[in-house]
């Protein structure tokens, strides 16, 4: 820093501009020149916090822009601010949840959140976690809580997990990794062990409602196939169009009743040269 850090006012309207990153950090600069991927990355961290604060408001627009990405206003509900960030597709399908350790004599931890239920459908796992306020990872958690998942819901969907934590700090390590986003915690199995046995438990009472989406059998399609012709068929289009003929050689039998494409048919009447040379032997012979 140039100069020395002093204290200033922070009333309602403060805007805090940062500039000039890393200018005497030359190899941590370089890092920054593609702003293209660091920006996804910046939406996501807003986007997580603009969950978990929701008396606070978040908005982030790229420079040049006239729409913001990110764009939460405060509100009382931590639904409403899961609405406002990831949309209403994904509030629909979200069930309330809350552990807690009642042991006055060793209260471990107390969590409470908002997971998917078995009609949630992503292709990506999100997980926003909270430990006393502060947005970190634990890998041992999220993979428990996928190992759940993968029982309820298909192969290829993943859930959508948001928890917040409060537990003693000094029960918080936080020094497995350099950026200090990694966590582990104390007495740590057993809390995963409470979370685990509180969603299977939550998702087991939702599977009887689950929805699964059908799709209706086109009757027409198979009507279609029979009134074709052999030289061709007429393909409907738009108002306004004309119709197109579709050529024998560039059309496929999708009915094996459909006469129409069969590779007999274009065998009847012909001869081959084997048959040919012996009805004029057979000539010959009677000639003689």
């Amino acid at each position: 820093m140039e100069n020395d850090p002093k204290p200033c006012a922070a009333v309602k309207g403060t805007q805090v501009m940062v500039e000039n990153l890393f200018y005497n950090m030359v190899a941590r600069r370089k890092t920054l020149q593609n702003s293209n991927d660091d920006y996804p990355k910046i939406v996501d961290f807003i986007s997580r916090f603009a969950v978990h604060h929701i008396n606070v408001n978040f908005s982030c627009r790229k420079h040049g822009a006239n729409r913001a990405d990110v764009h939460s206003g405060s509100t009382s509900s931590r639904l409403d601010a899961i609405r406002n960030v990831y949309g209403a597709s994904v509030v629909r399908d979200l069930m309330e949840i809350q552990v807690s350790d009642e042991n006055a004599v060793d209260e471990i931890f107390k969590m409470d959140g908002f997971i998917s239920n078995a009609n949630y459908v992503a292709k990506k796992t999100t997980m926003i976690l909270f430990i006393n306020d502060r947005l970190v990872d634990c890998t041992s958690l999220k993979r428990a809580t996928e190992f759940v998942y993968s029982a309820i819901l298909p192969q290829a969907s993943k859930p959508f997990i948001y928890m917040s934590i409060n537990l003693p700090p000094e029960h918080v390590d936080v020094n497995i990794h350099p950026t200090k986003k990694e966590v582990s915690l104390l007495n740590q199995e057993r809390i995963i062990e409470k979370i685990k046995d509180a969603i299977e438990e939550k998702l087991m009472n939702c599977n009887n409602t689950r929805i699964f989406q059908t799709q209706a059998l086109n009757s027409s399609a198979l009507t279609q196939a029979n009134t074709r012709k052999d030289k061709g068929t007429e393909v409907s289009t738009p108002t306004g169009e004309k119709s197109q003929k579709i050529p024998v050689s560039q059309m496929v039998r999708t009915d094996p009743r459909d006469p129409s494409g069969r590779l007999h048919t274009y065998w009847q009447g012909q001869t081959s040269n084997l048959e040919k040379k012996s009805g004029l032997v057979a000539v010959r012979y009677d000639l003689h």
